[in-house]
């Protein structure tokens, strides 16, 4: 949802976050990632501007997901 928010392919999205595109593709399907390649793959996506919510943090529909900084 983070990289669809900002309209990224998920070649963008590797670059970003220095890994490879089969990995971005891998971690989509549902396939195991390596816990310091999704924390690569996050902090790409916060530092354009993706906020993280966990369940119980204010969003419009009450529950976990993401969103833009700056968005309601």
């Amino acid at each position: 949802m983070g990289r669809a928010a900002l309209g990224w392919s998920q070649r963008q999205l590797a670059e970003a976050a220095k890994t490879r595109q089969e990995t971005v593709s891998g971690f989509e399907a549902g396939n195991d990632s390596r816990r310091s390649t999704v924390a690569k793959m996050r902090g790409a996506l916060e530092a354009a501007g993706v906020v993280f919510l966990s369940s119980g943090e204010a969003s419009l529909a009450g529950g976990e997901g993401v969103r833009l900084k700056g968005s309601a």
